[in-house]
């Protein structure tokens, strides 16, 4: 018989063979390297292969001669012969084994288990051996069972091993021991350093069995996971990595894996050879039969044991999960029988501050304070179990140390109520006293906030983080009409359509800083009417930081702004006689010249003899009048500025004269100018105007003579403080600089130089506009003023102007208008619209004298009126002042241009409006008044023949 098995046997092996190599050949046919891959290996020529120092029996430097050895080195080296290429071994420890492929020192890793971490810096190839790890005590431990036996243990494992990532995952919280390798974690737990080990089974076992350690270190529970031990290369060697995978996959075809598993763990880690497999000839002698039935009965045999194993290692695992579970929870719980406590977790024990005391077979009620609490409990609870409910019930318990807690039980009938037929109750307690009182004090809280969201007098609204509001206080209902049900998921339409752009920027600024200052805006009421607010908002941030809601405060200001108008007027009405005051002297003189030379040029007429010098009084002295109203309007900024490039130089140069003239002769002039000065932008007359009221103030501090000092220079000044405006300034900028060695001023009257009709002279001396105008001045130049004074020390006066970018404008003084001559004379009609008679009949006896044919109207409507009539005659140009009662000028000039869009027309007025409407036609010429005959002849000449042209 023994003769005849040993002829079958080979028998049976080649059937199986044939059997075998069909697939096997045309895999390995399959796994053909390409051109380009042999390609690689000629130009790479060596590939270098690095191991760990330590990793037995996958790779490991042997004892006994201290060659390289292992699985993973036995399937390279098979592959290099397989594939043709040549072969560089190194190790290096585990981590810096990584290291240095990743560093590009080494292209293989020869053995690395796969991971989602790794493989974002590593390409892993097919998987070579499964690597089971599990959990490894010593062989006389017997409270480690399974993972949830770690908590709270020490754990040995190799440095930068998977493991601790996998407990970590899993909320396995233990005291991590790491170790160089997996021998030296087994050494660790030997020694009582550590009471468990995570390890890879074969490298564990490989010590244990090679250093004889088999009765002292034993596996608990089933494996934690299995790991992929695969080759790895750098990431992105792509090449690389399917030449290996190729090699793989050969060894996998052609049974070189499974041989070399057998080599290194057959003997050592197979299971004891079966009796029947032993004894297989006589079994064969006996007869198939029962051959048959003893190798049914063993593996039915081998079935049962393993099912009863693995449902013995699950029941332990689950009672021991369920152990973990209960004692870990913060929520107490209890299991009683009848009235009695037969069982409860430590949560429990704590939240009725047991401490040592043992609570089992202690009564239930003695949970309660009283009996009327133990029988209210048992009221509520009974009817719950009956109807198969769990609660939950609000009951009041004791601490030991008296204190009375509120408490939310959730219960549930056991089953198994035993021979005494007393039913046994699982139920989990709740301590809510804190969270009573935390409810509590929200509520107050709640309440109090609406409160005073209530009581608040300024509207206001929460938004969602869709602009809705969810909120809406009584006093926004009050004032805007709307009510939080009619808005209910839409958006509050109170924002008009001017307001729509400020208000966008402001909710960006609020979601980009937080917060938003108090501004000002307008808003619309249900109503429609327009109120003007004073909004502000803040964000409300979830506990993520998220913003989720904002809160806007809207305050209505529009009563209090008309009250500021009102004020404003009050304060104008009451300064009026103050401005009278100031200014009636300097009108009465000037009225007092004009008329007395008029008496003189009269009566030298009846004598027969020419007033020339009266008329040239007369007409200086109107000038002194229409300069006093330009300082005027200049103050109200009834004017604008021509800002052009001016050279302050040769402003200061030509306005001495005019200083000169106003001053006393015993005060004494030094213009100092600077070379080299830049041009500042600027207005001529107005700066001029700012020059003469410096000077004139100047003079007024020296009553007794005296020196002013006129100096340009440019500075570059840093933090400068304005005196007028208290704002801080900086820049390359141009100087004027008027100094005096008069009386000076003290502080108070420093503070207060700037503030209109504000002046330290006598009643009919000043208005005190003079500093006011220069502060107006040169704000409106975007320019600042300091002063530097004391009393007895005189005072120095600085204007800082911005420089130009390009050169000044050449802007000469005004001349005497020569004389008029034929130039100026013409035969066109010309409208003259102007509320004034006098006005109109100086324009008829002006514009007749030299040749034009004049129509006047005293209105727009009269002057439309004349404008239609004309009909076949056409106006050639309109002469209109806007200040008319009536529609004015305004609305005339629009409409002389609704009916005849070539039209000329010269705005001639006293002043003109800051801001004028966008849509106000252009007119072709502005005259300011009073002007001269040769202005308004030359500007109606200039006009018309360029229209001509």
């Amino acid at each position: 018989m023994r003769r005849c098995l040993s002829v079958l046997m080979p028998a049976m092996f080649l059937l199986c063979g044939l059997l075998l190599s069909g697939p096997a050949a045309s895999a390995a046919r399959g796994d053909e390297l390409s051109p380009a891959q042999r390609q690689y290996l000629a130009e790479k020529g060596t590939i270098t292969f690095i191991s760990q120092s330590h990793y037995p029996p996958f790779e490991f430097i042997a004892a006994d001669d201290g060659a390289r050895t292992g699985m993973c080195i036995d399937l390279v080296r098979w592959m290099a012969a397989e594939l043709g290429f040549r072969v560089r071994f190194v190790d290096a420890p585990f981590r810096e084994a990584q290291e240095r492929v990743l560093a590009g020192d080494a292209d293989v890793l020869t053995g690395l288990s796969f991971s989602d971490r790794r493989d974002e810096e590593f390409d892993f190839t097919r998987m070579m051996f499964a690597v089971p790890a599990s959990i490894f005590v010593v062989a006389e431990r017997t409270d480690i069972h399974g993972l949830q036996d770690l908590r709270g243990r020490c754990v040995a494992m190799q440095a930068g091993g998977y493991a601790a990532g996998f407990l970590e995952r899993l909320g396995i919280v233990c005291e991590i021991v790491p170790a160089a390798s997996f021998a030296a974690t087994v050494d660790l737990v030997l020694a009582g350093r550590a009471d468990a080990v995570i390890g890879d089974e074969q490298v564990v076992w490989h010590h244990v069995y090679s250093s004889n350690l088999a009765e002292s270190i034993k596996k608990v529970g089933e494996p934690l996971y299995v790991g992929r031990n695969c080759m790895a290369v750098k990431g992105g060697n792509r090449k690389l990595l399917s030449i290996i995978d190729i090699g793989i996959a050969r060894a996998q075809a052609q049974g070189v894996l499974d041989r070399i598993t057998r080599t290194w763990l057959g003997e050592r880690y197979a299971p004891p050879c079966p009796w029947w497999r032993e004894y297989g000839s006589v079994l064969l002698a006996a007869g198939p039969a029962l051959a048959l039935l003893l190798l049914w009965f063993w593996w039915w045999h081998r079935r049962l044991k393993a099912e009863v194993a693995d449902r013995t290692a699950a029941l332990r695992s689950s009672e021991a999960t369920l152990q973990a579970i209960l004692a870990a929870s913060p929520v107490g719980i209890g299991v009683s029988r009848g009235r009695r406590i037969e069982w409860y977790n430590q949560a429990l024990a704590r939240m009725l501050d047991g401490g040592e005391t043992e609570l089992v077979g202690r009564d239930v009620r003695q949970l309660y304070p009283d009996n009327a609490a133990f029988h209210a409990a048992v009221a509520a609870v009974k009817p719950e179990l009956e109807a198969g409910r769990s609660g939950p019930v609000a009951v009041r318990w004791q601490r030991r140390d008296g204190a009375v807690i509120d408490c939310r039980l959730h219960f549930a009938p056991l089953p198994g109520e035993g021979a005494d037929n007393l039913p046994r109750t699982i139920y989990t307690v709740e301590d809510t006293t804190g969270q009573r009182r935390r409810d509590a004090e929200l509520a107050r809280s709640e309440n109090r906030l609406r409160a005073i969201l209530a009581a608040n007098p300024n509207p206001m609204v929460v938004y969602d983080d869709r602009g809705h509001p969810t909120y809406l206080n009584p006093a926004f209902t009050e004032l805007f009409g709307w009510t939080a049900e009619e808005l209910a998921g839409g958006t509050i339409p109170f924002v008009p359509e001017s307001e729509r752009e400020q208000a966008m920027a402001k909710i960006r600024e609020l979601y980009a800083t937080g917060r938003v200052p108090l501004f000002t805006t307008r808003r619309l009421t249900k109503k429609g009417d327009m109120l003007d607010i004073m909004l502000s908002a803040r964000l409300v941030h979830d506990t993520a930081g998220r913003a989720v809601e904002m809160v806007v405060n809207l305050a209505d200001i529009t009563a209090v702004k008309e009250l500021k108008s009102r004020l404003r007027q009050a304060e104008k009405m009451e300064v009026v006689g103050t401005l009278a005051g100031g200014i009636a002297h300097d009108f009465n003189n000037i009225l007092t010249a004009i008329m007395g030379f008029a008496e003189i040029g009269r009566e030298k007429i009846r004598a027969g003899t020419v007033p020339d010098n009266e008329y040239g009084r007369i007409t200086a002295a109107a000038e002194r009048a229409r300069n006093l109203v330009k300082q005027l309007l200049a103050f109200s900024r009834q004017t604008e500025p021509e800002m052009v490039p001016l050279d302050l130089n040769r402003l200061c140069a030509q306005t001495m004269e005019m200083i000169e003239r106003v001053i006393p002769k015993m005060i004494t002039v030094d213009l100092r100018l600077a070379a080299d000065l830049p041009p500042a932008t600027g207005d001529h007359h107005q700066l001029s105007l700012v020059l003469l009221n410096l000077c004139g103030n100047a003079a007024d501090a020296m009553p007794e003579g005296g020196t002013i000092r006129i100096e340009t220079g440019r500075k570059r000044v840093s933090g400068l403080v304005c005196a007028a405006c208290g704002d801080a300034f900086s820049g390359d900028l141009v100087r004027l600089r008027v100094a005096d060695t008069g009386c000076g001023m003290d502080a108070e009257t420093r503070k207060r130089m700037f503030d209109p009709f504000f002046t330290t002279k006598e009643v009919g001396k000043g208005t005190g506009l003079g500093m006011s105008t220069v502060y107006g001045i040169v704000k409106g130049h975007v320019g600042h003023v300091t002063c530097e004074s004391a009393p007895g020390a005189g005072t120095i006066i600085d204007v800082f102007l911005p420089v130009a970018a390009v050169p000044a404008a050449v802007v000469d003084p005004p001349r005497r208008a020569p004389g008029l001559g034929e130039e100026v004379h013409g035969t066109e009609t010309i409208l003259l619209v102007d509320d004034e008679d006098d006005i109109r009949e100086v324009g008829r006896e002006l514009l007749t004298t030299f040749g034009y044919r004049l129509m006047s109207a005293a209105s727009g409507e009269e002057a439309l009126e004349i404008y239609r009539q004309a009909g076949g005659d056409p106006v050639d140009l309109v002469i209109l002042d806007l200040s008319m009662p009536g529609m004015g000028g305004f609305a005339c000039l629009a409409e002389l241009k609704r009916l005849n869009p070539d039209i000329k027309v010269v705005i001639a007025s006293g002043y003109f409006p800051e801001n004028l409407p966008a849509d106000t036609p252009t007119a072709a010429a502005y005259l300011h008044k009073p002007y001269s005959h040769a202005q308004l002849l030359t500007t109606i000449r200039r006009i018309l023949d360029s229209a001509r042209a």
